[in-house]
């Protein structure tokens, strides 16, 4: 049988002419098109070339004098971090609710004072159950709402019409479900247009130079993702001592702030046209995430993350990878081991928590619940290489080993 990777870069015109040297920009066809995914036409969207500098414009656009404080679960990437603090931001790390990735209420009720001016919510593979209790209690306290979607473009779905984000940031980046070398967007209230305009006034356009690094390592992972080459090289290699959590996941730059100047720029027309193209496959790929992720529900529920959850949280999220709690950090080593001993590609997380890493070490906030997911957590892939036989397959795998 066929054994598939945990992640998958989803086909990139690599080289194709009209594409690259077309004069033709299908930027405003996108963006209408991309409004029907998260169902909202009253924001404005500016594209973007690197989605993080997302986090740029949103902070800088809402900051009021000493109100730079920004709640955020340190769960991301370190460069969301970084470009919190570079427009002048300070974080302030909230906590998961025990074995989910909810944010906690009470932490960030025991938080917000006069300072406070947004809070960040990261949409993971399930939405947020205290969503609409979050958003509730930012308007009583009058602080903005900036939504992290990039690997969750529509978990806007089960958010009260009335309870609408300040900002809201996608990701089309390599491994994302609409995807290009790089590229991003920000959805914004109107209010916000004319500071949104002032920062991003002077942003270059990136030409095809810009993104060749980024060719080249997406290159090597759909080689080695191949399902000929995984087969009989990738998984093989995955098996040797000390590269089952290093191969093929991110390294951490845990010692530099330096931000790459690609991140103040807007996306070549190479890069607008390709998601153009790609983005009628969304709800065919989002409706498969959801189908298998449903799938490992029914074997793998008491043991999933979040916990509790439901058919219905599922029916409502990207799904973009399907979450497992082990029992200990050794255990989650001992089951991935014997699970790719078998031939199966599952893994830790990409992202991680920040407030771990040195340079955000004196940040303030708890991470206790965080800290104690991450060393358990598991995931397991939901692309559309992913059938119902094969993650079928895989839960029995999990189950007969777990115990």
């Amino acid at each position: 049988m066929i054994k598939y990777p945990k992640q998958i870069i989803y086909p990139i015109n690599f080289l194709k002419p009209s594409l690259y040297f077309s004069k033709k920009n299908f930027l405003n066809n996108f963006l209408k098109r991309f409004k029907k995914i998260n169902r909202n036409n009253s924001l404005n969207q500016k594209i973007l070339g690197r989605a993080r500098s997302g986090f740029y414009i949103a902070i800088k656009s809402l900051i009021k004098n000493e109100r730079n404080v920004f709640l955020i679960s340190p769960f991301t990437i370190h460069e969301v971090i970084d470009l919190i603090i570079l427009a002048g931001g300070k974080p302030l790390f909230i906590d998961f609710q025990k074995e989910t990735t909810n944010l906690d209420l009470e932490k960030i009720k025991k938080n917000i004072n006069k300072n406070v001016c947004g809070l960040v919510i990261t949409h993971y593979s399930i939405v947020d159950k205290n969503i609409n209790t979050i958003f509730q209690l930012s308007r009583e306290k009058k602080i903005a709402i900036i939504e992290d979607c990039a690997l969750s473009y529509s978990s806007a779905y089960n958010i009260s019409k009335k309870n609408r984000s300040d900002f809201q940031i996608y990701s089309f980046s390599s491994f994302k479900t609409i995807n290009y070398f790089y590229g991003g967007l920000i959805s914004y209230q109107k209010k916000y247009e004319e500071k949104v305009s002032n920062i991003t006034k002077n942003w270059k356009k990136l030409s095809f130079l810009s993104y060749f690094r980024q060719i080249i390592r997406t290159l090597t992972f759909v080689l080695l993702t191949n399902n000929l080459i995984f087969n009989y090289l990738t998984i093989h290699i995955l098996r040797k001592k000390n590269t089952i959590k290093n191969f093929l996941e991110k390294k951490i730059d845990i010692k530099t702030t330096k931000i790459n100047s690609s991140y103040f720029s807007v996306p070549s027309n190479a890069a607008v046209n390709e998601l153009n193209l790609k983005i009628s496959n969304y709800n065919k790929i989002i409706k498969h995430r959801r189908k298998i992720s449903l799938n490992y529900y029914s074997f793998l529920k008491n043991i999933s993350i979040p916990k509790k959850i439901t058919i219905k949280d599922i029916i409502q999220s990207d799904c973009f990878n399907y979450l497992i709690l082990c029992k200990s950090e050794n255990h989650k080593n001992f089951l991935n081991n014997k699970l790719i001993e078998n031939n199966f590609d599952t893994g830790v997380h990409f992202y991680y928590n920040c407030k771990n890493l040195k340079k955000f070490s004196n940040l303030n906030g708890e991470t206790n619940n965080l800290d104690n997911l991450v060393k358990r957590l598991l995931i397991l892939p939901t692309h559309l290489r992913i059938s119902i036989k094969y993650s079928t397959i895989l839960s029995q795998a999990i189950l007969k080993y777990y115990d």
